[in-house]
């Protein structure tokens, strides 16, 4: 890139900046969704709890079992959690800093 369009995305990133409070909430309605909003640092993370659950579902399509139905609300449930906590623990100079870090 030239100079002009690394001012551009400067500007640009200096202007949307990312904060903590929204990091939080879309934990709070997206769960593991959360982990795209800083998905350069957080990508291992998302894919973790993405198939974690789904392959557990995908066990139970297959046996029929009823307990890993019950499993895979459980692996989801700690998903969100975990990814709540995540954005909850990291400070606030980690999403005004991102991506620059």
């Amino acid at each position: 890139m030239n100079n002009e369009e690394e001012k551009k995305v400067e500007e640009i990133e200096q202007k949307y900046n990312k904060t903590k409070m929204s990091a939080i909430l879309i934990a709070i309605f997206l769960g593991i969704f959360a982990w795209l909003y800083t998905i350069k640092k957080s990508a291992s993370k998302f894919i973790v709890g993405f198939f974690v659950p789904f392959g557990i579902f995908s066990i139970y399509l297959i046996t029929d079992l009823i307990f890993f139905m019950w499993l895979f609300f459980l692996a989801s449930f700690a998903m969100w959690l975990w990814a709540l906590i995540d954005m909850a623990i990291k400070p606030e100079t980690f999403y005004a800093n991102y991506p620059k870090e």
